[in-house]
């Protein structure tokens, strides 16, 4: 692949969903990242989303009245704030295929374009009380705030994937071979190289703290399986 039909990854989904856990696998398959987080007390291998990042999308959200656990409907970018997402843009382009990870990703939809690249994005998401469980163990919110919140990004997720379909991955690591052969898939589609015994050596069972519930709460019912429906794993199954 030719460093110009290199795509730039958007990896999207909802926090505590996995997103983490698929950056990191495909940078192990060359996805360069750029300077990510590497350690944290919720995450032991790594956020695999760049600081800097991270604090130019919570300056937008916040100039917009949100934040990530308040979302605002719609995030404009001020143009000052969108030179600065543009130059990061270019500064990780140079090393291409390259990608982003920030939850955030799903409120800010500047990112839909980036000049001089083929934009790809992967998603990920979890069941929803999963979800909810890791936010009241990380951030101390109610589980009705993490099933509105799961709701609301997860949405977001699902009208992209609408608008036009891109590669979606549950993450379920009750059966992590399963999990692995859909992160190969991703790899794959990508045009990645795909290093097996690294893949199985990063992704285990540790790795998922709070199992889901077989239920799933009514309110989310739908747009969870839609994303189950959409999944790889789906598709593997057929």
């Amino acid at each position: 692949m030719s460093a110009a039909a290199a795509p730039f990854v958007l990896i999207l989904g909802m926090h505590r969903s996995g997103t983490s856990c698929l950056a990191g696998a495909l940078e192990l398959c060359g996805l360069f990242l750029g300077e990510v987080r590497r350690t944290g007390r919720h995450n032991p291998k790594g956020y695999f989303e760049p600081a800097e990042l991270v604090r130019l999308h919570d300056h937008v959200l916040a100039l917009n009245g949100g934040a990530w656990h308040r979302p605002p409907r719609r995030a404009e970018v001020h143009p000052v704030l969108r030179a600065r997402l543009r130059a990061f843009a270019e500064l990780l382009s140079a090393r291409r295929p390259c990608g982003l990870k920030d939850p955030r990703l799903l409120l800010i939809d500047e990112w839909a374009e980036i000049p001089d690249a083929p934009v790809r994005s992967v998603g990920t998401f979890r069941h929803p009380l999963a979800v909810a469980a890791s936010l009241e163990a990380r951030n101390g919110l109610p589980v009705e705030t993490g099933l509105a919140l799961w709701l609301d990004y997860n949405q977001r997720l699902i009208e992209r994937h609408r608008r036009a379909p891109f590669p979606l991955i549950a993450y379920d690591l009750s059966q992590p071979d399963r999990y692995r052969r859909a992160l190969m898939a991703i790899a794959g589609e990508l045009g990645l190289r795909v290093p097996r015994w690294r893949l199985r050596r990063f992704v285990t069972r540790r790795l998922d703290h709070h199992a889901a519930a077989t239920e799933i709460p009514a309110a989310c019912a739908e747009a969870y399986r839609y994303l189950l429906d959409h999944s790889l794993q789906a598709r593997e199954a057929a």
